[in-house]
């Protein structure tokens, strides 16, 4: 997603070793948790009060906080 879109950046867990550009993400209401599928598990996000800068647009940080898996 390019940063114009994005309001959302997601740090730590599994997408610290991820590009900024594979980190930007929208989410409707920046104060609830986010759970992002990814295959077989979630991964939780917390929003923070935090704000990153990314090509001039302030972005609210989410910090990674567990995975979870899906039940089969």
């Amino acid at each position: 997603m390019n940063s114009s879109q994005a309001n959302v950046i997601l740090c730590g867990g599994p997408m610290s070793e991820r590009p900024e550009n594979e980190r930007l993400t929208t989410v409707g209401d920046v104060s609830q948790v986010l759970k992002l599928p990814m295959g077989s598990h979630y991964e939780h996000f917390w929003p923070t009060p935090e704000e990153q800068t990314v090509d001039g647009r302030p972005l609210v940080v989410f910090a990674w906080s567990h995975r979870t898996y899906v039940a089969e």
